[in-house]
């Protein structure tokens, strides 16, 4: 392993010790610490990387509250059956569903952009103008 990476181990520590004290994992702040310092790295890889954090740090925080005897596994075993249908029902419609959605979402902010840029040509009076002009 090339000393480069080295950093990488008391980074990763840290964001995970931080992610298992919030309870968030450290995903949310180690992805754009590698998109930074990777930005020709492949997403999938850091996304891939990422979730490797999140699943340690969950293993770490469910084996310590198993040694305190502070789960109830009768209650998850019962989420988890119920989560299965669901999963298995929506993963088709989420396709299409969310492909529509974010679609319509997409266009409708294309058009706020270009009503906006549009206007902003216009006098002070549109609805769109800055309200806070730059004074030179």
């Amino acid at each position: 392993m090339p000393l480069t990476y080295l950093w990488l181990f008391p980074l990763g520590l840290a964001i995970g010790a931080f992610g298992t004290l919030i309870g968030a994992g450290g995903g949310f702040i180690l992805v754009p610490i590698l998109l930074i310092v990777y930005p020709n790295e492949n997403t999938e890889l850091i996304t891939s990387i990422s979730l490797a954090v999140v699943f340690f740090n969950a293993l770490s925080g469910s084996v310590a509250y198993a040694r305190m005897k502070r789960i109830d596994y009768k209650s998850g075993i019962i989420f988890a059956v119920a989560t299965i249908p669901g999963g298995i029902d929506l993963r088709s419609v989420s396709a299409s569903v969310f492909c529509n959605v974010t679609s319509s979402l997409s266009k409708a902010f294309s058009r706020t952009v270009e009503t906006c840029s549009a206007s902003s040509m216009r006098p002070s009076n549109s609805r769109c103008s800055n309200p806070w002009p730059v004074r030179r």
